[in-house]
Parts: C-alpha cells; structure tokens; sequence
C-alpha cells in the first residue's frame, strides 16, 4: 500500500490503460503466492468509463468517474 492507504498499481499495459490493483485482502491468482501478490477483482460496472482527477480551488483532491469521450476523426 502507499501512504494514505491507496493501492499500488501494479501493472499498465498499452492495450487502452490496463491495470491491475494489488490488493492484500483481494483475490489471489494462486494459493502458494503471499497476500502481496493479491489484488481487486475487474469491475464490469466501468467498462467504459475513466476516472478523472483534479485539485479544486482549495487544492483538494476531487475525483469523478465520466464516460470515456471517442477520439474525434480526422474529418472532425
């Protein structure tokens, strides 16, 4: 875990931002691994979505879960 108790991300991969959160308590991919190795399980609920984050005026972090925007074309 890092400081402030957020978990580390593990893993970024190129296909369209990837990861994997270690997660002690999570679920274990095999049974000989130490409770490092486990992480939070994907959540289908945000297929689709990104997390934006930012510092409001009282430079307080603040974070909103918004539909991912396409990428315009060429055309416009």
């Amino acid at each position: 875990m890092l400081n402030g108790g957020y978990p580390e991300v593990f893993k970024f991969d190129s296909l369209g931002g990837s990861y994997t959160v270690l997660d002690s308590k999570g679920a274990c991919p095999l049974e000989k691994l130490e409770p490092e190795w486990c992480f939070k399980p994907y959540d289908d609920s945000l297929i689709g979505r990104i997390c934006e984050v930012w510092l409001d005026e009282k430079m307080n972090v603040r974070t909103e879960w918004m539909k991912v925007k396409p990428i315009p074309t060429s055309e416009g």
